[in-house]
């Protein structure tokens, strides 16, 4: 992992629980989480980069395995307020019927409500 120079990135890493390690997110990624932080707050990170990830339910890879994607969670009555935001960002943007945090991806645009958490069918945007 590169060593964190930039104030921004100290400032998502204080934010993080340990758990989620945010060094490993591609720049862009990381930015666009960094953009999110800034402008709401009390959003925690829930994951980030997971070695060999696959999407719940299928073989095919997960965006995490790249440091493409993050699962956050946001304080109640903001999560609208946040998936809208996200919307203007170049990421897929997804909620879940079952679960309550919000994941966004770099390498793809979109928004996916409603998704089943274990590979179900969802709506696409």
């Amino acid at each position: 992992m590169k060593l964190a120079t930039s104030i921004g990135l100290a400032a998502v890493l204080a934010a993080t629980p340990a758990a989620a390690n945010v060094g490993c997110l591609k720049p862009d990624t990381r930015s666009i989480l960094r953009s999110v932080q800034s402008k709401f707050k009390g959003v925690k990170v829930i994951s980030t980069c997971r070695k060999g990830a696959t999407i719940a339910g299928t073989k095919r890879p997960s965006y995490h395995r790249w440091g493409m994607a993050v699962d956050i969670s946001v304080p109640r009555g903001q999560k609208q307020a946040v998936v809208n935001y996200l919307k203007t960002q170049p990421v897929l943007v997804m909620t879940y019927h079952n679960m309550g945090h919000i994941h966004f991806n770099t390498g793809q645009k979109g928004v996916i409500t409603g998704a089943n958490a274990y590979g179900g069918k969802r709506k696409r945007k």
